[in-house]
């Protein structure tokens, strides 16, 4: 949901920004990469907002929201 939400406010492939990566490119990325922050090409998006988004995306399990409702609740914050 975090890359969705990602590309919605960017209009582009998070981990092909440039839209030079080829599959195998941005496949590696996803894998050994953390999402780029959501405000590198949409600044007008507020840290809170990058902040969902980096906890939806996050690769590392302890870095993402552990459940659907704490996410649910941050969202509401921001709203």
């Amino acid at each position: 949901l975090g890359l969705v939400l990602w590309r919605c406010l960017t209009g582009l492939l998070p981990f092909d920004e440039d839209r030079t990566g080829t599959s195998l490119v941005i496949l590696s990325r996803h894998v050994n990469q953390e999402p780029p922050d959501v405000r590198g090409r949409a600044p007008e998006a507020s840290a809170g907002v990058a902040r969902v988004i980096a906890g939806l995306a996050a690769r590392e399990r302890a870095r993402r929201y552990a459940t659907a409702e704490q996410a649910r609740r941050d969202v509401e914050r921001l709203l």
